[in-house]
């Protein structure tokens, strides 16, 4: 007798489980994101249900041609339950999932362990375990009531739909399911060319991606309160868009006279917390964000000189501000004076004073960035000298849009009225320097080959200023410079960079360049292979040299994380 026979697993029961599957996502899916969102996901629920389909029919047909074969039965069932749960957590968080469009090949075991122990919440384990429980009772009920398939009948059917699938994946870009962006993936990585490092990197595109030694401010001091404005995922082009709706006597359309602003200046990673530490480190942290693996590598930043230290020696007390529960790991771990937090009795006394207070994820409990504004005009106003690097929450989540009905530049520019009237009211106002930017751009899969779903706004405002407009090339790791050549009148000017790079967001495995000159190129690394995605423009180097050029700034980078660790906590 057989493994298949003695585990009772025939046509009925797989023919059961595959209905079940398909059965119990379209109930998910039409639970979750409801009817008016019908045209979004029924495509890609159309191709899941012929991709479950098409296995069940290929596996009865090589059964029927060689029974020795039958085995292939049984590797099917954890091969749709495996799709059943990657499939239900794309629907989870399927506004996010069509954004990052994360595939099997961006799967890592850290990832699992962090999407089960953090991001999915117990309802949701508990709906996918009632998923998978609902496609297996399938398989035992049409065991039970001993349905006999025609495999040939199946098998004309999948044929059927697979000529009216055909079609979706021709013709559009993609269709919202994980199962086919993992397949597109897979064809990417055979069709694309390869780029392999070659040569060795220029020095100065190595001086590029790390800027820490230029970044150090002198006195005598222009402004005694520096406060730094993180925006949340704010590209320049959208930034530009939305500032054009705002009413004229808007903040950022009112005090327009008085901005210094860069038309060229991009991040260095597509994620918060490193794109913050680019800034505060002036270097490329070429490792993603939120893995474990890449964490390790990047957290003994906190033992080395940052902007935090160097604002600390121009006599500065310095202060991080997150209006939230928890603060950002790592960042949180530097050498603050103070830092700017809520706690659950503020959450609540917020929520009572009718302002904007929501938990759109299991790690992050966070309201408004108003709520947080007296903390940090009182900790400006008790400094001599106060620095203050304020991440915003607004920006995190759409819900804070949808229950104000302003968009994020409407926010930001509210935010900037207040700060600078409360600021006026303590006479603080001529004294403080203002440093408005983002901290990554567009997340998008499909356009990480553009140049402007990076490119972040930086304005610099003070009442004193004159408008001023740089066309120079930049990015978050000449941000302290930058900051310092407005800081003290005597700073040099800070040169052009020849090569702004980026890395991520998590689990893409992205390296994105752009040149002085316009060009830009997108690299793709995925199963040790890196692959050319996009090239346009003037561009001197070959492919092979960008990707030498990072991977020799990594191992430089990997160095100076092992002396910190050397070093005595």
């Amino acid at each position: 007798m057989s493994v298949v026979e003695r585990m009772k697993i025939g046509p009925a029961s797989l023919l059961g489980l595959c209905a079940g599957a398909v059965v119990g996502l379209a109930a998910c899916q039409l639970a979750l994101l409801g009817t008016a969102r019908l045209a979004q996901f029924a495509p890609g629920m159309f191709f899941n249900t012929w991709l479950i389909a098409l296995g069940w029919a290929a596996c009865e047909l090589l059964r029927g041609w060689r029974p020795s074969l039958g085995w292939l039965t049984w590797a099917l069932v954890p091969s749709v339950l495996f799709a059943c749960g990657l499939v239900f957590a794309h629907t989870w968080f399927f506004d996010v999932a069509i954004e990052r469009r994360l595939t099997l090949l961006d799967m890592s075991w850290s990832g699992v362990g962090y999407f089960f122990a953090v991001a999915l919440p117990a309802r949701g384990l508990l709906a996918m375990l009632a998923l998978f429980a609902g496609a297996l009772g399938c398989a035992c009920l049409f065991d039970r009531l001993r349905v006999r398939p025609q495999a040939r009948h199946w098998q004309l059917l999948t044929a059927c739909l697979a000529l009216l699938c055909a079609p979706l994946v021709l013709l559009p870009a993609r269709i919202p399911s994980p199962l086919f962006d993992s397949a597109q993936e897979l064809w990417e990585l055979a069709t694309r060319p390869k780029v392999v490092a070659s040569g060795t990197a220029q020095p100065e595109l190595l001086r590029a991606l790390d800027r820490s030694s230029d970044s150090r401010g002198s006195q005598p001091l222009a402004f005694k309160k520096v406060i730094v404005l993180v925006m949340e995922t704010m590209t320049a082009r959208n930034f530009a868009l939305e500032g054009e709706q705002l009413a004229e006597h808007a903040f950022l359309r009112r005090e327009r006279a008085h901005f210094h602003s860069f038309a060229r200046y991009f991040p260095n990673n597509q994620d918060s917390r490193t794109g913050m530490l680019d800034m505060l480190f002036s270097r490329l942290i070429p490792y993603e964000a939120y893995s474990d693996e890449g964490v390790a590598h990047y957290r003994p930043l906190a033992r080395l000189p940052s902007l935090v230290e160097r604002m600390r020696e121009l006599s500065f007390r310095a202060a991080f501000a997150v209006s939230q529960l928890s603060s950002e790991d790592v960042v949180g771990d530097l050498a603050w004076d103070e830092q700017l937090r809520l706690d659950e009795a503020q959450i609540a006394s917020a929520r009572g004073d009718h302002k904007l207070c929501f938990a759109p994820d299991e790690y992050e409990s966070s309201c408004e960035d108003l709520v947080l504004l007296p903390k940090i005009v009182d900790f400006v106003a008790r400094s001599e000298h106060a620095f203050v690097y304020q991440e915003f929450i607004w920006g995190h989540a759409a819900e804070y849009n949808e229950a104000s009905g302003k968009s994020n530049a409407q926010y930001y520019s509210d935010y900037l009225d207040a700060l600078t009237r409360a600021l006026a009211e303590r006479g603080l106002a001529d004294e403080t320097l203002i440093a408005l930017t983002s901290d990554h751009g567009f997340r998008d899969r499909g356009r990480q080959h553009e140049p402007e779903v990076y490119r972040v706004p930086l304005l610099f405002y003070a009442p004193r200023f004159t408008s001023a407009r740089d066309e120079r090339l930049f990015s978050h790791v000449d941000f302290a410079a930058l900051l310092f050549e407005r800081l003290s009148p005597h700073q040099p000017r800070v040169a052009s960079s020849p090569i702004a790079m980026i890395v991520g967001p998590t689990g893409q495995g992205h390296v994105f360049a752009v040149n002085d000159r316009g060009g830009h190129l997108l690299l793709r690394e995925k199963l040790g292979l890196s692959m050319l995605i996009a090239r346009e423009g003037s561009w001197q180097l070959a492919p092979g040299s960008i990707l030498a050029a990072f991977e020799q700034y990594r191992a430089q980078f990997d160095s100076h994380m092992q002396r910190a660790r050397e070093r005595t906590p």
